[in-house]
């Protein structure tokens, strides 16, 4: 598995541009052949993802300050990029096989991520070229900061601004009115015009678009509030409608009552306001005719224009002010006139309104009056044969009697059956309403559900999309098989390894299930013979006899017995611990060792020694300018920093870097 991932990563470091021999299949081969290769293939993904880094060299320098230098360079652009582990410059100067491994997935990572947001999407459709054009038209928009019109920086005057017009837009609706309506479909196709030309001003368009929207929007939820109610109402949509309509034509009905109401009750006193605004109207056409009309003023009006040639402006003027007089008056006449019908009929209305509740109060009286005047005829008319009419009276009593007792009979026969059918299909009804409120609760989970869903398969699509373009978006020249068969690899390893744990842990259960058994029992035990020794002892000693001494001592020897093997248990888990600790360092000595093991010692040896030198040299070099024995010359190739030369020094004298040292 980690061959095949080498192999990946070598042909990645062949296509950036590395030179690897033919020979080499892993990274272990290429850290032994050329361990060089290595920074020139983290100089040329860096370089490729971020052209600007240009002080990062394409291979290392000869000199080892350079060399330091250049591999600091990389390491820092590495943590810039998002390496989150730990990177320091040795690293990438004194590589080995697992930081080469881990490092190079990251590069590629990186790369393949930068790779794919270079491609251009030539394969899409125009409806996607328009999707993520507007996409990035909103981003971009996002990124700025508002500012008013009359704010903007942009070159040129700014628009000026135009009232806001809504109105609303006909859209073709998918209803049962395209079937059912003739020629609505072949409307909307033909003869409806587009969004854009239904408005005046194209700058309306938005307006008029959110405003009919919210139309729609509006009207779906008044409907689905309208259809929830019936559903609680537990009637069918034309039950729902008839009792609407009925509620509808009731309230009008009150408002009719309340205006008549207020205008009078009776049919007289309607009749009597109606014939009092006939009475106004014909004043008011009297009123009309004593002005002459509209055509005798016309003509008026013309004769006085055509005379007006020869009258003067003051002429006019007079006549003018003179006929404003004469209308004036006419208007404060009418208005008195007015004024005093108005003050009639609300003293009428008054009047009748007292005679209408006078009238309704002896109709009240009348009836009950009726009834006993009734009564009281009845019982006179009676009065001549009296004996004669009781006696009928009882017979047709008697008889009445008897005939009640009949249909008492006749309506028990009847009544027993009707009960228990009324009792029963009371009974269904309550079932059945019963299952409706059920049914209903039912439809109301499921409509929530069927939202919860919706919004889950809206999700899961946004979601698919996003996959399909990072999917687009992977590079085809990558080895599926590899990573594949590497999954199902590590996919089984990781399932044999949980079966493993599974039967240790099953194992380590069982076994302290028993320790904890014999525990218990060798303490049941010890307990049951430290008693009878002891009594025995006791015993022995109240009577006096010579084996007194014996049980005494055998006593003390069962107690030490049982403190030794005591101390015994507790050496041996203070052993199994120390055994754990040994265990738990030897991993982590051999974790060091690892990442320690491919260090070239030998390369770290002969690099210290010239940098040393290098420092030597200097120093003398310093020395002689600043006695004046040598003149400044220009600087050497070689220099050497002092944290390189302090590192350098770390890495050879730390026992943790140098597995052949001494600890």
């Amino acid at each position: 598995m980690a061959a095949e991932v080498d192999e990946i990563l070598l042909s990645g470091l062949k296509e950036i541009g590395c030179t690897i021999e033919t020979g080499i299949r892993t990274l272990k081969q290429l850290l032994e052949t050329d361990p060089f290769v290595f920074y020139q293939g983290c100089a040329a993904y860096i370089k490729a993802v971020e052209p600007q880094r240009e002080q990062i060299p394409d291979a290392l320098p000869s000199n080892l300050s350079g060399r330091t230098n250049a591999c600091t360079a990389v390491a820092t652009a590495m943590k810039e990029m998002g390496y989150r582990g730990d990177l320091s410059f040795h690293q990438i100067l004194y590589p080995n096989e697992s930081e080469v491994r881990h490092l190079l997935m990251f590069l590629v990572k990186v790369y393949n991520e930068w790779k794919s947001s270079r491609e251009e999407p030539t394969s899409k459709r125009g409806e996607d070229l328009l999707s993520d054009l507007i996409g990035r038209e909103f981003t971009a928009l996002a990124k700025e900061t508002w500012m008013p019109m009359y704010c903007t920086t942009r070159p040129g005057k700014p628009k000026p601004s135009a009232p806001l017009h809504a109105i609303v837009i006909r859209t073709p609706a998918r209803t049962r009115s395209l079937t059912t309506v003739p020629g609505l479909q072949s409307y909307y196709t033909q003869f409806l015009p587009p969004v854009t030309a239904q408005v005046h001003d194209i700058r309306s368009l938005p307006a008029a678009v959110l405003e009919t929207n919210l139309s729609i929007l509006s009207e779906t939820r008044e409907r689905d509030t309208e259809y929830q109610t019936g559903l609680d109402s537990g009637l069918n949509p034309q039950q729902y409608r008839l009792r609407k309509r009925k509620v509808v034509v009731g309230n009008m009905a009150k408002t009719f009552q309340a205006a008549l109401a207020a205008a009078g009750d009776s049919e007289t006193s309607a009749s009597r306001l109606s014939s009092t605004l006939n009475t106004l109207m014909q004043a008011y056409e009297q009123n009309l005719k004593r002005g002459e009309g509209g055509f005798g003023r016309k003509v008026k009006y013309g004769q006085q224009e055509s005379e007006a040639s020869v009258e003067t402006a003051e002429e006019r003027l007079a006549k003018q002010n003179k006929e404003l007089e004469e209308q004036q008056a006419s208007l404060a006449t009418l208005n008195e006139e007015i004024e005093q019908v108005e003050g009639g009929m609300q003293n009428f209305v008054a009047k009748m309104r007292q005679i209408e509740a006078d009238m309704h109060e002896a109709d009240q009286k009348r009836e009950p009056l009726e009834k006993e005047y009734r009564l009281k005829k009845r019982t006179y008319d009676l009065l001549p044969e009296a004996d004669t009419k009781i006696e009928q009276l009882h017979k047709i009593i008697d008889t009445t009697k008897d005939h009640l007792l009949e249909l008492a009979t006749e309506w028990e026969k009847h009544r027993t059956p009707l009960i228990a059918e009324l009792r029963k299909l009371t009974d269904m009804q309550h079932e059945a309403q019963g299952e409706s409120r059920g049914k209903l609760e039912e439809v109301k989970m499921m409509r929530v559900e069927m939202k919860h869903l919706v919004d889950e398969i809206r999700q899961k699509d946004e979601r698919y999309k996003q996959l399909v373009e990072v999917f687009k978006g992977l590079g085809t020249e990558m080895n599926r098989t590899a990573y594949t068969r590497r999954i199902l690899e590590i996919v089984k390893n990781v399932k044999k390894q949980k079966v493993d744990i599974n039967k240790i842990l099953e194992d380590t259960r069982v076994l302290q299930k028993d320790i904890n058994s014999v525990t218990e029992k060798l303490g049941r035990s010890f307990a049951v013979t430290e008693e009878m020794v002891y009594q025995d002892a006791k015993k022995e000693s109240a009577k006096g006899g010579a084996g007194a001494n014996l049980r005494t001592q055998a006593y003390k020897s069962l107690k030490g017995i049982n403190d030794n093997f005591t101390s015994y248990v507790k050496v041996l888990e203070d052993i199994g611990s120390t055994a754990n600790s040994i265990l738990n360092l030897e991993a982590k000595i051999e974790q060091i060792q690892s990442r320690t093991s491919t260090l070239n010692m030998e390369r770290v040896e002969a690099d210290l020694k010239q940098m040393r030198a290098d420092n030597s040299r200097l120093k003398l070099r310093l020395l002689e300018v600043s006695e004046g024995r040598a003149d400044p010359g220009p600087t050497e190739a070689v220099v050497s920093t002092p944290s390189a030369t302090a590192a350098a020094d770390t890495v050879v004298s730390n026992p943790l870097f140098n597995p052949l040292s001494n600890p």
